[in-house]
């Protein structure tokens, strides 16, 4: 049996801004009124097909069609951005013993080896571990800036979902690889802004549950007109309420060695 552990996230890189969680309260009650209504527009019945295809394609995993829904406007730039911030992180040549008696003559070998056992032990294993967080399979900042914008979207997707990210913590954990079911979810209302913005609340029943965790199930999707079509703003509320994320975090349970 595995047990997840959830913790609150307090920097949110590609979150939605402020203004959008002010709107979530009056769009839920919106939303309660706008369900009683049969009739639907034409742009209201095309946002909704955009949503419930992502829901089709990110509940068969197949992230690369869920790219193609969203806005990549911005997208690019955070990329770049990432790409920066990896190759900023490269570690430079790991000291030698010599080094360390060089930087102090009084130190004997004995001691410049054992400080440098201690270097190694506290020296991150995977300095680049906050990029495969972001984009699956990716492991480098090389590998992330060969990939296309779609590419690199998809994978970012992929990491957004709960059952990718406990499927890799159980592989880092050794632990048997569980079978997760998708969230249920289902539009539960949708506010039109002008002709180019509209507001999508969410409703998803989440198969995995914490104790003592309580999650709202609201959820809110922005979408942005571009040309005769609807793209989805990249999120993560998308994937799990606000302030919330997954910790990554499995054990095996005491039958697993």
């Amino acid at each position: 049996m595995l047990a997840l552990t959830l913790k609150l996230s307090d920097h949110q890189a590609m979150a939605m801004p402020s203004r959008f969680v002010s709107l979530l309260a009056g769009l839920v009650a919106f939303a309660h009124v706008a369900a009683q209504v049969p009739a639907r527009t034409t742009v209201e019945q095309t946002v909704r097909a955009v949503v419930d295809s992502f829901f089709t394609f990110t509940d068969r995993e197949q992230w690369d069609s869920a790219a193609t829904l969203f806005d990549t406007s911005t997208f690019g730039a955070y990329v770049r951005t990432q790409v920066r911030q990896g190759r900023g992180a490269i570690p430079m040549r790991s000291p030698t013993a010599e080094d360390l008696m060089a930087r102090d003559s009084s130190m004997s070998r004995a001691v410049a080896e054992w400080q440098l056992q201690r270097l190694r032990a506290s020296a991150p294993s995977n300095p680049f571990a906050f990029i495969s967080h972001e984009f699956l399979g990716v492991e480098t900042p090389q590998q992330l800036s060969e990939l296309t914008t779609l590419q690199a979207l998809a994978r970012w997707i992929a990491t957004k979902d709960h059952r990718v990210i406990i499927r890799e913590a159980a592989k880092r954990s050794g632990c048997p690889l569980p079978a997760i079911p998708a969230d249920k979810s289902a539009i539960h209302g949708v506010a039109l802004d002008g002709d180019t913005t509209a507001y999508v609340i969410v409703i998803a029943e989440p198969r995995i549950t914490a104790p003592d965790v309580i999650l709202t199930n609201e959820r809110l999707f922005v979408l942005h007109a571009r040309g005769t079509s609807w793209r989805i703003e990249p999120g993560r509320d998308l994937f799990s309420p606000r302030g919330i994320s997954f910790g990554g975090g499995v054990s095996c349970g005491r039958g697993h060695h």
